[in-house]
């Protein structure tokens, strides 16, 4: 069965028909010594007891956990085929996820101020959702400089209220932005010029932005 998410309104596919190998079931796996080896899609309980040996699992390619721990990053820091990952938070740091190299689509609750420059030196990632949970507030250059990535969502955890940001002017950098979807987000200078020289093909913003 084919998995498509529309995240923020970008379309990512997170596998291909259920294959051989595949890991799917009701719910969330709570135990990873439940799954076989050959697994290559992984929906599991971050309070999973035997959470360090997802590291052995070494042919997924999709893992949706919640919630996240240091040990979860440790344990798939060098899974080589990952692509598409869903976290469930707070994601506080990403030092983990330096050495996933095929590391395509990201989506992750994380904390206002969590620090999410790993991303910008993952090569093929070209997807970020991001919802985040205050307190605190959210800086745009909290991404570093991601030229790679082709789509981002960014909105609060909860719905109700906008997220504020000083600018969007650290998105100036991301050169191969094409889809950005801000609707939940309000920015202090209310200015949308620091996009003007990015190739974007589908933009969403609220009506509180000047144009």
């Amino acid at each position: 069965m084919a998995h498509e998410h529309v995240w923020g309104g970008i379309g990512v596919r997170e596998s291909g028909d259920g294959v051989s190998g595949s890991f799917y079931d009701d719910f969330p796996a709570s135990v990873v010594g439940d799954v076989p080896a050959s697994a290559k899609f992984l929906d599991l309980q971050g309070q999973a007891p035997d959470l360090p040996e997802v590291e052995r699992l070494r042919h997924l390619e999709v893992l949706c956990v919640r919630p996240v721990s240091r040990t979860l990053f440790r344990a798939i820091a060098n899974l080589p085929k990952l692509r598409v990952l869903v976290l469930g938070g707070p994601v506080r740091t990403l030092a983990g996820l330096r050495g996933l190299s095929q590391l395509t689509h990201v989506k992750m609750e994380v904390t206002a101020g969590a620090n999410l420059r790993p991303l910008a030196r993952l090569p093929r990632l070209r997807t970020v959702l991001l919802e985040v949970r205050g307190p605190g507030r959210f800086n745009f250059a909290q991404l570093g400089k991601a030229a790679q990535l082709r789509g981002l969502a960014i909105a609060p955890l909860r719905d109700r209220d906008p997220l504020q940001v000083p600018t969007l002017r650290p998105l100036a950098a991301f050169k191969g932005l094409a889809q950005l979807d801000l609707r939940m987000l309000r920015s202090n200078d209310r200015s949308l010029q620091w996009l003007s020289n990015l190739p974007l093909t589908r933009l969403s913003v609220s009506n509180s932005f000047s144009t």
